[in-house]
């Protein structure tokens, strides 16, 4: 019984003094993950055309060769009407993008991340800082999954306790330390899935190798000059799976390269799509790479990306997400307080404690 008072002692120090140095950044990403997942709702709210109805598959083509007769710029990719808006969003020369309608005309552009959306999830990835940014929420994102871990280890010991109430009685630090408690033990198990998948996305390309994701081997095909005849090649596609819908189309890198048009089949795992056609310049199918046709790893790594951002299960799971970056910043707000608000005090309680027991 000491040992286990003493491994509570340490355990409770190390939270404590782990939540007062990780703290801060996990609130601001806590906050920019909300930012994240809201992301398609701010386009809604300051593009008026994303708030009209989706348009219907067949004017896809349509709609991107009518861009390219008036812009002349050449398309890079394509995200068809994400999340049923009513644009589709086109990517151009490196960095820049635009929002076009239905009928291919330009709605907004901008470069890098100059659009309110794309400022927040740059924040929530790496902090606006670039490579040490990345680094640093990478550090954080493990420190907090270990943060989770001993706290519920601690609020179970020697017998868990539940209480609802998830917000300070008063500003005192039993009660603060009484919410934090509560927060951390009924939103424990979403933020164990919400800092573990983050951690496999921060290390993504070791996560890759670690679980063996596949990536489509394109075929050769012929090249094809003159304007880009979007319409055959989207057909194409769709004539493979009439019941699947359009994700994404990525432009051949190189003139031996074909078309690669993402289509959902089944489950929405992949944000872009679970299935992908292979076409050419032509309006030919090159190729295909089903979703029953990937290997268990390439499943899992398409799970943590679709969890974390909240794209698996429409709105409940985007509310799911949201309701967990508020509950992270709680938790740190909390932590902070209370840890700044007496360390040493907290420090003889624990020993007291240990020896007690």
């Amino acid at each position: 019984r000491s040992d286990h008072g003493d491994l509570m002692a340490f355990l409770r120090s190390l939270h404590a003094w782990g939540g007062a140095i990780l703290a801060l950044v996990l609130m601001l990403l806590g906050l920019s993950g909300v930012g994240s997942v809201l992301r398609n709702q701010i386009v809604r709210a300051t593009v008026p055309a994303a708030r009209l109805a989706p348009p219907p598959s067949a004017s896809f083509g349509p709609a991107l060769e009518a861009f390219q007769a008036r812009a002349g710029e050449p398309i890079r990719a394509v995200l068809f009407a994400p999340d049923n808006m009513g644009v589709h969003r086109l990517y151009l020369q490196p960095g820049v993008s635009v929002y076009v309608d239905a009928q291919g005309r330009e709605v907004s552009r901008w470069r890098g991340n100059r659009r309110i959306e794309e400022r927040v999830v740059a924040f929530h990835r790496d902090l606006l800082l670039g490579k040490a940014g990345g680094l640093l929420v990478s550090l954080t994102s493990l420190g907090g999954l270990g943060l989770v871990l001993s706290g519920l280890a601690v609020w179970a010991w020697p017998r868990p306790r539940f209480a609802l109430r998830l917000a300070p009685a008063s500003a005192r630090r039993h009660d603060v330390l009484a919410a934090h408690r509560n927060l951390g033990s009924l939103f424990g198990v979403l933020l164990l899935v919400q800092l573990a998948t983050a951690v496999g996305l921060s290390y993504g390309g070791a996560a890759r190798v670690i679980l063996g994701v596949a990536t489509p081997i394109a075929p050769r095909v012929e090249p094809v000059a003159g304007p880009v005849a979007w319409s055959r090649i989207l057909s194409a596609a769709q004539a493979r799976f009439p019941d699947a819908r359009l994700g994404r189309v990525l432009a051949p890198g190189r003139p031996q390269d074909p078309y690669s048009v993402d289509l959902h089949r089944g489950g929405n795992l992949n944000p872009g799509g679970d299935t992908v056609v292979f076409v050419d310049g032509r309006g030919h199918v090159a190729g295909e790479v089903r979703s029953d046709g990937v290997n268990l790893g390439t499943l899992v790594y398409r799970g943590l990306l679709s969890v974390h951002s909240g794209d698996y299960g429409g709105n409940a799971s985007r509310v799911i997400s949201g309701v967990v970056g508020i509950t992270l910043t709680l938790l740190g707000a909390y932590g902070l307080w209370s840890f700044a608000s007496g360390p040493r005090a907290k420090g003889r309680s624990f020993r007291s404690r240990a020896r007690t027991s």
